[in-house]
Formats: structure tokens, C-alpha cells, sequence
């Protein structure tokens, strides 16, 4: 429970509760959780894995179990904005994911590209850019010698008071001076969730892309 606790890292902490909320963010902003663990193991109503109340810009990474009987993530009384989750599975149908009016919350993924040549080996310098279903630039990077960008983060969605506005499809580009530039137009976030080895394949007159 973190109550007017503002700008705290927690790494692998697990809250467990047979109450209403396993990890409970009230009046605090600016904190970081790794490796969460949140479970609810009470029996009836309001039980739920993490809720946030006038709790902003949270980082949520990594994940290990965010879960409760009656929903995962409760937004409740004052509206909290800006908390990310990066690479956390939880539920969403239903209320298990409870976002109220004039709240929002962000679901993100890792991304990270792979570019080689036609004899596949890894190619150095190439520039990957992905722009979401709105036209908005959200990744902009470099292939590194092993022809892999840095890992990075890409959106899902962002839902706003219960409104999930979904970020796929998104184009993706990979392009190299003295290449054709490969693109992935119905790149689908949703479909792969994390990818650390989306391929790209370059050949100056013919090329190929696929998802692994």
C-alpha cells in the first residue's frame, strides 16, 4: 500500500491479500514496480489484483501475476492517469480492467528489429521506423553490427475512461542506402505482443519480411 509515497522503485515485490486490492496506489506518483506480483485471493466482490486511486504516471514491467476474482486492474473514486505497464499479461475482458472517466492507462510491449542481407548475413546502419495506425512516429532506430536494434518499447493500447484505443496497425520501414526499403504494413501488436526478432531481410532487387 502506498499512500502520498511518490517517485519509489520496487523491484520483485509481491503483495498477496485476502482484502480488497493485493497493491493498493493511493496519492502517489512517479513509482516504479518490476517483476510485480499481485494477487487477490478473496472470495466475493471487490477483489482485485492492483488499483490505483489518484495514483499517475506509474511504471508497471515485467510482470509475474496481476490477478484478482473480480479483476485485475481497478481504476476507483479519483482519476489516475499516465500508468504504464510494459510486458505484463493480464486479463482485460470484462472488469478486469476497470478504467474510469477521465483516467487513462498504457499497454506496452517489447519490439526489436533484426535486418540481414539476402545471403543473411546481419546488416549494420539500417534504419527502423514505425509509425502506428494514426501516422505517429513511435520507433525510430539503428542496427547494430549483429543487424539487431537495441530493445525498445511499443504501444498496444492506451485506454482512456474504459475506452481501449488500439495503436496496430503499424507500418514498419527498414531501409539502407544501396537497399530497397522493406516495409510491414499490417504489423499487429496485439497478435505478437513482445518480439525481439522481428526479421527483415534486404536484397537490392528483391526483399521478403516475416514475424517471428
Amino acid at each position: 500500500y502506498l499512500l502520498t509515497s511518490s517517485n519509489n522503485t520496487l523491484t520483485s515485490n509481491t503483495g498477496t491479500s485476502n482484502s480488497s486490492y493485493a497493491v493498493y496506489l493511493y496519492d502517489s506518483n512517479n513509482n516504479k514496480l518490476y517483476n510485480q506480483t499481485a494477487i487477490n485471493y478473496l472470495t466475493g466482490t471487490n477483489s482485485y489484483g492492483i488499483a490505483f486511486r489518484n495514483a499517475n504516471n506509474t511504471i508497471i514491467q515485467d510482470c509475474i501475476n496481476i490477478s484478482g476474482r473480480n479483476g485485475d486492474v481497478l481504476y476507483i473514486a479519483s482519476p489516475s492517469t499516465n500508468n504504464t505497464f510494459i510486458n505484463c499479461s493480464y486479463r482485460i475482458t470484462g472488469t478486469n480492467e476497470t478504467v474510469l472517466a477521465r483516467g487513462n492507462l498504457i499497454r506496452k510491449w517489447y519490439y526489436r528489429a533484426n535486418v540481414t542481407d539476402n545471403s543473411s548475413n546481419p546488416v549494420a546502419n539500417a534504419n527502423i521506423l514505425a509509425w502506428n495506425v494514426s501516422g505517429g512516429l513511435e520507433i525510430n532506430q539503428t542496427t547494430a553490427g549483429n543487424g539487431f536494434t537495441s530493445i525498445t518499447t511499443i504501444t498496444e493500447y492506451v485506454n482512456t475512461g474504459g475506452t481501449r484505443v488500439y495503436y496496430s496497425n503499424y507500418t514498419i520501414n527498414a531501409s539502407k542506402t544501396g537497399y530497397e526499403t522493406v516495409t510491414n504494413a499490417s504489423y499487429n501488436v496485439t497478435t505478437y505482443t513482445n518480439n525481439l526478432n522481428h526479421k527483415f531481410k534486404f536484397s537490392t532487387t528483391n526483399v521478403s519480411q516475416t514475424d517471428t
